[in-house]
């Protein structure tokens, strides 16, 4: 991995953070939980960055947004499935079409409802199916948003790849 690549990933990890963090929308349906933005980072990082770095951008800055917000207990599930979503997003989408990023953004987002699923399954019991439709309103909000913004990231990150070629 060159600087440039790990740099990248540091500001993807860090913008991943502070959208999952900042840009949240609490469900008074479930206690504690929330609906954020920081899906759409991940899924737009994996696009654009690619590889293990994508990856681990999402995880390691959705894993540090729980522990800024209090939920250090989702720290390793969130580790691990943002990691799953990061990589298969930027394994099968990476700087390809609209098409294959929005079915591989919608596979990574069901993986994170499936994901959180068994997790508090095991750690809460019958109580994690009240958390099912926050996660899929998740899942739809992050690939929705990610699909709006899509053109405009992929002709903001041609023209930075045109600039640093020259």
């Amino acid at each position: 991995m060159n600087v440039r690549k790990l740099t990248t990933a540091a500001l993807a990890a860090a913008l991943v953070c502070a959208v999952t963090f900042i840009a949240k929308v609490p469900l008074p349906s479930a206690h504690g939980a929330y609906v954020n933005l920081g899906d759409t980072v991940i899924y737009l990082c994996a696009w654009t960055i690619g590889g293990l770095p994508a990856a681990l951008a999402a995880a390691t800055g959705s894993a540090l947004a729980d522990l800024f917000a209090g939920a250090a207990v989702y720290m390793p599930a969130t580790f691990v499935i943002k990691f799953l979503m990061g990589l298969l997003v930027a394994r099968f989408a990476y700087q390809r079409g609209f098409a294959r990023f929005l079915l591989w953004s919608i596979v990574a987002g069901v993986v994170m409802v499936g994901g959180y699923f068994c997790y508090e399954l095991l750690l809460f019991g019958k109580v994690a199916f009240v958390n099912v439709p926050a996660n899929v309103i998740q899942l739809v909000g992050g690939v929705a948003v990610a699909a709006l913004l899509w053109p405009a990231v992929r002709e903001a990150w041609q023209s930075l790849r045109e600039g640093s070629q020259s």
